[in-house]
């Protein structure tokens, strides 16, 4: 960014306040500045802002970047030419397994049947598992019943899922399965991850424990047995990391 603002800066001088460049430029600013500001203070109160979400100002930042090159002179051809080198092999820089979702779906999937109960520990994930997991199952997640685990419904979803008890939640789900069949736990890995700190990441972190243990619980008092596991083969997913544990309702 500091060879294009070598283009840029005379824009921004108080004696080039009556060209268009001027103006031009500061407009780009704003409007950069202005949707990251706004998106930062939404996320303050409903904690739903990923990196993602920086998409919408990538086309006003990227004309700023090369409006700055261009009046950068040779600066500016050597950043373009830095650019290029370091895009040659863009996947270099992304992760190579961002989730293991695939992974767990692909051993869960021959031991499930139609009507098997599927529950999600972190609920955005839901319509992953959906994806991946066969059809005609049941879903549901740490926040509540799933109408449609297509999408993930983010309308008061720190809060619905604050005001849910995990101890209710799991016995009635436990409840609705009849003898043989099975429920489908899929828990976030968060052991040791720094990036669970944020409201919405507690609050699913600590809700997937709870199930995890009244799950757990049953198993002792013999209302449910585990019959799987997954993933046998971890990869190191960078981002979205879960395990599985498949349960048999006992009759």
């Amino acid at each position: 960014m500091t060879r294009p603002a070598i283009g840029i800066a005379p824009l921004l001088l108080r004696r080039r306040r009556a060209s268009l460049e001027w103006t031009a430029a500061w407009t780009l600013l704003a409007l950069i500045i202005a949707t990251l500001g706004v998106a930062w203070v939404e996320s303050q109160l409903n904690p739903a802002f990923v990196v993602r979400y920086f998409a919408p100002v990538i086309g006003a930042l990227l004309l700023l970047i090369a409006w700055g090159c261009a009046r950068a002179g040779l600066v500016g051809i050597v950043a373009v030419a830095v650019a290029v080198v370091f895009l040659a092999n863009p996947s270099t820089y992304t992760p190579k397994f961002k989730s293991d979702m695939r992974d767990v779906a692909a051993e869960m999937a021959p031991l499930l049947r139609p009507g098997d109960q599927v529950v999600v520990g972190q609920p955005e994930q839901t319509p992953l598992a959906w994806y991946y997991l066969p059809g005609g199952l049941r879903f549901s997640n740490t926040a509540g019943s799933v109408s449609d685990p297509r999408y993930m419904d983010w309308v008061g979803a720190l809060k619905r899922l604050t005001h849910t008890n995990p101890q209710q939640g799991a016995t009635a789900v436990v409840d609705r399965l009849a003898p043989g069949q099975d429920l489908l736990y899929i828990r976030p890995l968060t052991e040791g991850a720094q990036n669970w700190e944020a409201p919405w990441t507690q609050m699913v972190r600590r809700r997937a424990a709870q199930w995890g243990a009244v799950l757990t619980a049953d198993v002792a008092r013999g209302t449910l047995k585990p019959i799987a596991w997954a993933p046998h083969h971890y990869r190191g997913a960078c981002c979205v990391a879960n395990s599985a544990v498949l349960y048999q309702k006992v009759g």
